[in-house]
């Protein structure tokens, strides 16, 4: 299901103005943004509205749906997100949008440190050096642990 421009008249659009353009990859940016995930940063079930009526609307200002799918019993969004629109490459900047367009509250998520129960030293330790704080002022590193790559 989308609701913007398919791919052969995006193509003739860019060559009548003497652009050529191999595939919409060139310029976009394809997110996969899950529904339930939106639901952390704005609350849009007080609309009362179908999620087709939201993905339309994101369609109008800007952020082109392709496609509405259900994975893992979850509604995707599958949105094309253009070069100038950094900000929207994560649930929290499509949740921005969708706060800013329907007038409603962004939730800002919990940042704090997780509390442990037992704080156990690390098992691997680092350092950081700066040679030249006046080329570098500030640098951080963070290890982590308990990590387990996985398909996404």
């Amino acid at each position: 299901m989308g609701f913007g421009v398919d791919s052969v008249s995006f193509q003739i659009i860019f060559q009548q103005r003497g652009i050529n353009v191999r595939s919409r990859t060139e310029f976009f940016t394809a997110m996969i943004i899950s529904c339930q995930w939106l639901g952390d940063f704005v609350d849009f079930s007080v609309l009362e509205i179908e999620v087709t009526e939201i993905a339309k609307s994101l369609t109008m200002i800007g952020l082109n749906v392709e496609a509405i799918t259900e994975k893992n019993g979850h509604c995707v969004f599958d949105i094309e997100v253009t070069s100038n629109r950094p900000d929207c490459l994560s649930h929290r900047g499509i949740a921005r949008e969708i706060s800013a367009h329907f007038g409603l509250r962004l939730k800002q998520p919990d940042l704090s440190e997780p509390q442990n129960q037992e704080h156990q030293p690390p098992i691997f330790s680092s350092s950081v050096t700066i040679n030249d704080p006046e080329l570098c002022p500030r640098y951080s590193a963070r290890f982590m642990m308990g990590l387990k790559v996985g398909e996404s």
